[in-house]
């Protein structure tokens, strides 16, 4: 909730998914190795308390006010400990709820003026290590400007503490780290998990990673529906989950990230952003805005019994929860990282970077059993952002084929466009009705073969698609293409540094450049990274920094004008082809171009 102006993407981060949590009896260390099938419940806040009046004293402490700076986020709201906005809430009426009561933190505008809850459990409850969980849902959440969030801070933060070196005593933001389970913005059907930390044991430095920078983020249907959100947190790697599929995994064993091995506590708050908060991407809350309420059905923390484990009120004897099942447990999660990935007779292509889309998956290996589900889209006007594709499909060349697909659809109204990729023929267009869509006609190969793919980059977040009923025959109704006999291919989401390219000699090159100017006479440059790999950066021909990690790197003293960057992967000796953009600096005339040190711009916090 610190955030996130002008914050700086150095980490290694490892992106998993398709994992669900399942406790079980089997002992468990704290290392990610072993896994969290032994961790039971150790402690938890079900918020079964009066209705009506304040959440458990003995637990929470508020934070009040507007913060310096708008808790350094230029953040709308008054944070009260008015039960207007902070209460226990009779949801009896709700089938969602599991016993009928929740904690509510309210957002409302009162007068001229807006103000919501903020409650924490510094120095009366925190952890190290463990699965950390809650049920909630937003009521009005999916508008603009609103900004619910669960989050944790280092035990040992201290607003006014000056101790940059976390390990000991008092210590200010973000040296105390931060480890944002979820947070959601505006209307997006996606989530966001980030970690924030200081590598500096001397002076103030601010690195994040997460979401934002990994481009995976937890799909859901609807923040004003029922989700469960959790990270298992392990001394070596921090686990993000959303209704039990894990979507992203970042490695923390980095001795400068060791904010991560230390207690945190627990924040629930609901924020409402500003026209200059960037984390909600300027959008604030509309003039006609009345409220919106995070209702919270409970909060679990579930351990092991290692030695490595801590928490400070730990209940002993407590009952264990019911594991329960989600519509996407038998699923995988999507890799939304913009490149096509096989899994079987079928390929797809997600691009979470531009577009925003993420979803699941289930089959592939037959081009009659697919599933894909559709959990967020934020430019549905481009129709590429997200793709089904067929492996290679045997043709005779030349020959006209009659080809017969189905897709099933739970949503109207999306336009999909099949085409055969091989030839760069577009077969038909189609707008989805709900039920069976039957896409049909006549292909005829040039080539001896055909891909056949579906753009879907226009279907709405929530939307599930199932394949079946594909076939292509000839003339005389024969099917001459069907499914054949395959080895499902294993997908791996992970991204790990090739040592060459196809050719052999030169390393793979970097992806998803972005340079802007975000100051005067000031270049920005980061871009994708691939774990294990460093870096030259080029300006205007000229190198400026060499054998780096992925980051963002600022450059100041350039003129005003359009200049070139160029960015190549560097692996033993031998650099890789580059990237390149072009960016207009603006600011003072004077200013003469220079290849500079670089700087990390510090973000100013509270």
């Amino acid at each position: 909730m610190f955030k996130k102006g002008i914050a700086f993407i150095t980490a290694v981060a490892l992106v998993t998914s398709g994992i669900v949590f399942t406790p079980s009896n089997a002992d468990a260390a704290v290392n990610s190795n072993q896994g969290s099938n032994s961790w039971k419940l150790v402690w938890s806040d079900e918020f079964n308390q009066t209705v009506g009046q304040a959440p458990d004293t003995s637990v929470w402490n508020y934070d009040i006010g507007h913060g310096s700076n708008g808790w350094g986020n230029n953040e709308l709201q008054r944070y009260t400990d008015s039960t207007n906005n902070v209460y226990i809430a009779d949801l009896s009426s709700d089938s969602g709820s599991s016993d009928g009561r929740a904690l509510a933190i309210k957002a409302q505008k009162e007068g001229s003026e807006y103000t919501s809850g903020r409650i924490q459990t510094q120095n009366k409850q925190y952890c190290k290590f463990g699965r950390i969980e809650t049920k909630l849902r937003v009521e009005n959440g999916s508008q603009s400007g609103v900004w619910p969030a669960f989050w944790m801070l280092g035990q040992n933060y201290n607003a006014s503490g000056n101790n940059w070196n976390g390990a000991y005593g008092a210590s200010p933001w973000p040296s105390c780290g931060e480890i944002d389970i979820m947070e959601h913005r505006n209307a997006e059907t996606q989530v966001i998990g980030t970690l924030h930390w200081n590598p500096s044991t001397t002076n103030y430095e601010h690195v994040y990673a997460g979401s934002e920078t990994t481009n995976s983020f937890g799909a859901i249907d609807t923040i004003e529906n029922w989700h469960t959100y959790a990270i298992e947190w392990y001394e070596d790697c921090m686990k993000w989950y959303v209704d039990g599929i894990c979507y992203q995994t970042m490695n923390i064993s980095s001795e400068q990230m060791d904010e991560f091995q230390r207690d945190h506590f627990i924040i629930l708050n609901l924020a409402l952003g500003s026209n200059s908060s960037p984390f909600t991407l300027n959008q604030t809350v509309s003039a006609n805005f009345t409220n919106a309420t995070m209702y919270v059905d409970y909060v679990r923390v579930f351990q092991g019994n290692d030695a490595s484990f801590s928490i400070k009120n730990k209940k002993e004897g407590i009952a264990q929860p019911e594991t329960t099942t989600n519509r996407f447990s038998s699923m995988t999660s999507i890799n939304n990282d913009g490149n096509m990935h096989n899994i079987g007779q079928w390929n797809y292509l997600f691009a979470g970077s531009w577009t925003g889309t993420s979803g699941y998956y289930k089959g592939g290996t037959d081009l009659n059993d697919l599933e894909v589900y559709i959990g967020s889209n934020n430019n549905a006007s481009e129709e590429w952002g997200a793709q089904l594709k067929t492996n290679a499909l045997s043709l005779n060349a030349g020959k006209t084929y009659n080809y017969s697909i189905s897709i099933e659809s739970d949503k109207a109204g999306a336009e999909v466009l099949l085409k055969n990729d091989t030839d760069g023929i577009e077969l038909q267009r189609k707008t989805l009705t709900n039920g069976k869509n039957i896409f049909a006609g006549t292909i005829t190969s040039e080539k001896g073969n055909a891909e056949l793919i579906f753009a879907l980059g226009k279907v709405a977040a929530g939307t599930t698609l199932k394949v079946t009923d594909f076939t292509i025959s000839d003339s005389s109704g024969e099917i001459t293409t069907k499914a054949p006999e395959t080895t499902k291919v294993s997908e791996t989401t992970t991204k790990i540094a090739e040592t060459t390219t196809a050719s052999g000699n030169k390393p793979e090159k970097p992806f998803g450049l972005v340079v802007n100017c975000p100051s005067d006479n000031t270049i920005s440059v980061v871009w994708g990274n691939v774990v294990g790999n460093l870096y030259n950066i080029y300006i205007d021909g000229v190198k400026v920094k060499e054998t780096v990690g992925c980051a963002e790197y600022r450059f100041e003293g350039y003129s005003v004008g359009s200049h070139t960057v160029e960015v190549c992967t560097i692996k033993g000796g031998i650099e890789s082809d580059k990237i390149s953009g072009t960016v207009n600096v603006t600011g003072k005339d004077e200013i003469t171009t220079k290849a500079p040190e670089t700087t990390k711009v510090s973000e100013t916090t509270t």
